[in-house]
Protein backbone atom coordinates (compact mmCIF):
# COMPACT_ATOMS: atom_id res chain seq x y z
CA UNK A 1 0.00 0.00 0.00
CA UNK A 2 2.75 2.23 0.51
CA UNK A 3 3.93 2.46 -3.26
CA UNK A 4 0.56 3.40 -4.28
CA UNK A 5 0.13 5.73 -1.35
CA UNK A 6 3.42 7.55 -2.87
CA UNK A 7 2.51 7.32 -6.39
CA UNK A 8 -0.99 9.21 -4.97
CA UNK A 9 0.98 11.90 -3.77
CA UNK A 10 3.28 12.22 -6.68
CA UNK A 11 -0.01 12.55 -8.57
CA UNK A 12 -1.37 15.20 -6.60
CA UNK A 13 1.90 17.03 -6.78
CA UNK A 14 2.15 16.78 -10.81
CA UNK A 15 -1.66 17.99 -10.54
CA UNK A 16 -0.85 20.91 -8.16
CA UNK A 17 2.92 22.01 -10.25
CA UNK A 18 0.22 21.96 -13.69
CA UNK A 19 2.82 19.92 -15.20
CA UNK A 20 0.90 19.10 -17.58
CA UNK A 21 -1.76 21.05 -19.72
CA UNK A 22 -4.62 19.97 -21.62
CA UNK A 23 -4.17 22.07 -24.72
CA UNK A 24 -0.09 21.39 -24.81
CA UNK A 25 1.32 19.04 -27.44
CA UNK A 26 3.80 15.98 -26.80
CA UNK A 27 6.78 18.25 -28.36
CA UNK A 28 6.02 20.85 -25.80
CA UNK A 29 6.60 18.49 -22.53
CA UNK A 30 9.34 18.94 -20.90
CA UNK A 31 11.89 16.00 -21.48
CA UNK A 32 12.43 15.41 -17.91
CA UNK A 33 8.62 14.95 -17.38
CA UNK A 34 8.14 12.82 -19.89
CA UNK A 35 8.45 9.62 -16.86
CA UNK A 36 5.68 11.24 -15.62
CA UNK A 37 3.05 10.49 -18.29
CA UNK A 38 3.64 6.66 -16.87
CA UNK A 39 2.48 7.37 -13.45
CA UNK A 40 -1.46 6.50 -14.17
CA UNK A 41 0.15 3.24 -15.49
CA UNK A 42 1.65 2.46 -12.30
CA UNK A 43 -1.16 3.08 -10.36
CA UNK A 44 -2.64 0.29 -12.01
CA UNK A 45 -0.31 -1.76 -12.14
CA UNK A 46 0.43 -1.53 -8.15
CA UNK A 47 -3.14 -1.75 -7.44
CA UNK A 48 -3.32 -4.62 -9.64
CA UNK A 49 -0.76 -6.39 -7.03
CA UNK A 50 -2.73 -5.19 -3.82
CA UNK A 51 -4.43 -8.46 -2.77
CA UNK A 52 -7.46 -7.06 -0.41
CA UNK A 53 -10.50 -5.49 -1.24
CA UNK A 54 -9.71 -6.97 -4.48
CA UNK A 55 -13.00 -6.19 -7.04
CA UNK A 56 -12.46 -2.74 -5.65
CA UNK A 57 -8.71 -2.58 -6.04
CA UNK A 58 -9.39 -4.01 -10.03
CA UNK A 59 -12.02 -1.69 -10.74
CA UNK A 60 -9.77 1.04 -9.53
CA UNK A 61 -6.53 -0.37 -11.53
CA UNK A 62 -8.83 -0.41 -14.84
CA UNK A 63 -9.68 3.23 -13.93
CA UNK A 64 -5.86 4.04 -13.60
CA UNK A 65 -5.34 2.02 -16.94
CA UNK A 66 -7.82 4.12 -18.74
CA UNK A 67 -6.92 7.61 -17.81
CA UNK A 68 -2.93 6.56 -18.76
CA UNK A 69 -4.85 5.03 -22.47
CA UNK A 70 -6.21 8.82 -22.13
CA UNK A 71 -3.29 10.80 -21.84
CA UNK A 72 -1.49 8.45 -24.49
CA UNK A 73 -4.64 9.64 -26.68
CA UNK A 74 -4.30 13.05 -25.85
CA UNK A 75 -0.77 13.02 -27.19
CA UNK A 76 -1.80 10.79 -30.41
CA UNK A 77 0.67 7.85 -29.17
CA UNK A 78 -1.80 5.56 -30.30
CA UNK A 79 -2.53 3.64 -33.39
CA UNK A 80 -6.10 4.23 -34.42
CA UNK A 81 -6.93 0.52 -33.79
CA UNK A 82 -5.70 1.49 -30.16
CA UNK A 83 -7.81 4.23 -29.83
CA UNK A 84 -11.14 2.92 -31.24
CA UNK A 85 -10.65 0.32 -28.52
CA UNK A 86 -9.81 2.92 -25.64
CA UNK A 87 -13.30 4.59 -26.74
CA UNK A 88 -15.18 1.08 -26.36
CA UNK A 89 -13.64 0.55 -23.23
CA UNK A 90 -13.97 3.76 -21.83
CA UNK A 91 -17.44 3.87 -23.00
CA UNK A 92 -18.31 0.37 -21.17
CA UNK A 93 -16.32 1.76 -17.94
CA UNK A 94 -18.22 5.00 -17.07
Amino acid sequence: MKTYDELEALVKQIQKENVFSSNEELREIQTEHMKLLMVPYYEADTLFRIMDQRTKRVDMAHTYYLEYLKLMKHYNLLEPEQAKKWKELYKMHF
